[in-house]
């Protein structure tokens, strides 16, 4: 997972530094490599998929396919854009509400 509010993120000590908190957005990549994104992507009940990740409800999207479609994929490879990362803005749900989705999405999607 790339999120510098976990303390095993290398640039956690900046975030701390710079950040009043650890904030809300994260990226994660899926097994299954483009496969297994859009498998967990489509089972999700939750999050909506969008380009923009500015909400009070929690958006996600698949930066290879969406808002980074565009670049080269050397290029998006190079910046770390790979075509199983996720991006997620967690918004305002219940968390555990949040969490069920997620769980029941990832295992769905590794069947």
């Amino acid at each position: 997972m790339f999120y510098p509010g976990l303390a095993s993120h290398p640039d956690h000590a900046l975030a701390a530094k710079q950040q009043g908190g650890p904030g809300f957005l994260l990226a994660f990549r899926v097994l299954g490599g483009p496969a297994g994104s859009a498998a967990f992507l489509s089972k999700l009940q939750i999050p909506t998929l969008a380009a923009s990740l500015g909400s009070f409800a929690s958006l996600i999207c698949r930066p290879a396919t969406m808002t980074h479609a565009g670049m080269p994929a050397e290029a998006r490879e190079a910046a770390g854009i790979t075509e199983d990362l996720i991006r997620l803005s967690v918004g305002l749900e219940d968390a555990g509400q949040l969490i069920r989705d997620f769980t029941r999405a990832l295992s769905i999607a590794n069947d």
